[in-house]
């Protein structure tokens, strides 16, 4: 693996953040396909993409061309917008879908609790039957 990723793995955060850029730069392949036969200097500039990436978005990419001065057109503006909505939704859609399993999971175990107090306790109340 790249040295420059577990630099600082003590704290949890900055594990989180190399995992995360360990994902981007080797698995997917999109910032740098092969890191294997690449140099230093282009694993770093990788791993750099790939903390802006996953701190800023896409966006994070133009801010850095236009601190170079370099000349950005609509369509890459408007595709990288794109992009970073696409992954905000998709994200979104993540979150609300662990939310309801999470929620399902809590409501089987608390019918299990009591399904198994009722068997243990038998019939407490019956409606109507006073």
């Amino acid at each position: 693996m790249l040295y420059a990723l577990y630099i600082f793995t003590r704290d949890q955060q900055i594990t989180n953040l190399c995992r995360a850029s360990a994902q981007l730069v080797k698995h997917r392949g999109q910032i740098c396909p092969e890191l294997s036969g690449s140099g230093r200097r282009i694993a770093e500039i990788a791993v750099y993409e790939s903390v802006v990436r996953f701190n800023e978005g896409r966006l994070g990419r133009l801010n850095i061309m236009k601190e170079l001065e370099l000349c950005i057109s609509n369509n890459a503006i408007s595709s990288h917008n794109k992009a970073d909505i696409r992954r905000i939704k998709q994200g979104d859609r993540r979150a609300q879908q662990n939310t309801i399993e999470k929620r399902r999971e809590r409501r089987k175990a608390k019918a299990l609790v009591e399904s198994k107090l009722t068997i243990k306790e038998g019939l407490t109340y019956e409606a109507g039957g006073i």
